[in-house]
């Protein structure tokens, strides 16, 4: 077992003044085992680099991009340095509850011997209305089906077996968005996953968080869809998901003729009904779509 049995990675760019929280929490959990916190600032211009350096815990490693290669590029470069049996994920604008690691490594010590690669909780997500916890459903064991409707595992809400997350190859660095989605479908295929039903941290929800880019949203949707699109034809009512998110990602960048030209050949995968109601929405302008949109996630 590894002097650091629970390695924990951050990435981090240009978030200097929300980062000493994040850190602090990670360094005050209640885990009774040995925890490292490796730092990767993306070639931060901010006082990112000061701030750390300034932190006397021989638990923090810190290294610097010598230019920016993005988040999931970022997390691989410091599960390259991890020694933990165990691998956690924490953003710099998350903050831990103190007794996150602890939860989730007492479960994945009770599944000792199991094939359960993945312990994930439950999180609060900040909105405008206040705070939200997610997910609304948790799902156990074989997710290799569930996770073909969306991914609802936060990546710092995880804590995942080192040997595991090296088979499947780490976080995929061509994606622009949903590299935890892509991660957690591949580890599906070869392990199981366990939950704890609460929440174990809270996610800002920031201005210029990737997940508020539309285009990327886009381009990682057909990429996603294009890579298990095998699993996808297995399941009809997956694959006519994937689908409708896809036309109506176009859509919100509006460019209907591209969701026009993917839905038409898609068209039988949506079926009758759903095929000619996308078919109305691609005549909207983008302006009626956002709006249609947020009515949905207010449902």
């Amino acid at each position: 077992m590894s002097a650091a049995l629970i390695s924990v990675i951050m990435p981090t760019y240009n978030r200097a003044d929300y980062l000493m929280p994040a850190i602090k929490s990670v360094l005050e959990q209640d885990t009774p085992c040995g925890l490292e916190l490796i730092i990767v600032d993306d070639c931060s211009t901010d006082a990112t680099e000061d701030s750390i350096k300034g932190i006397e815990d021989a638990r923090v490693k810190y290294l610097k991009n010598h230019k920016n290669i993005g988040a999931a590029a970022s997390r691989n470069r410091g599960i390259e340095l991890a020694s933990g049996q165990y691998i956690a994920f924490i953003d710099s604008d998350t903050y831990w509850y103190k007794n996150k690691l602890s939860e989730q490594l007492a479960l994945m010590e009770q599944s000792r011997g199991s094939n359960v690669g993945v312990i994930y909780s439950g999180f609060r997500k900040q909105q405008r209305s206040g705070w939200k916890s997610v997910p609304a459903e948790f799902h156990d064991g074989n997710l290799s089906d569930v996770l073909l409707n969306g991914n609802f595992i936060d990546t710092p809400s995880a804590l995942v077996d080192a040997n595991i997350l090296r088979r499947v190859g780490c976080f995929d660095e061509k994606l622009p968005r949903f590299q935890d989605w892509d991660l957690f479908l591949r580890i599906s295929e070869i392990s199981e996953f366990l939950s704890v039903k609460v929440p174990l941290l809270d996610s800002l929800t920031l201005a210029d968080a990737i997940s508020a880019n539309d285009k990327a949203r886009n381009i990682a949707l057909i990429r996603i869809y294009e890579k298990y699109s095998d699993r996808f034809a297995l399941h009809e009512k997956s694959n006519r998901r994937m689908v409708a998110k896809i036309v109506n990602s176009y859509l919100l960048l509006g460019d209907s003729p591209s969701a026009r030209d993917f839905l038409l050949p898609n068209m039988p995968k949506l079926g009758a009904v759903h095929g000619f109601l996308w078919k109305l929405i691609c005549r909207l302008p983008k302006g009626s779509v956002k709006q249609l949109n947020q009515l949905k996630k207010r449902l």
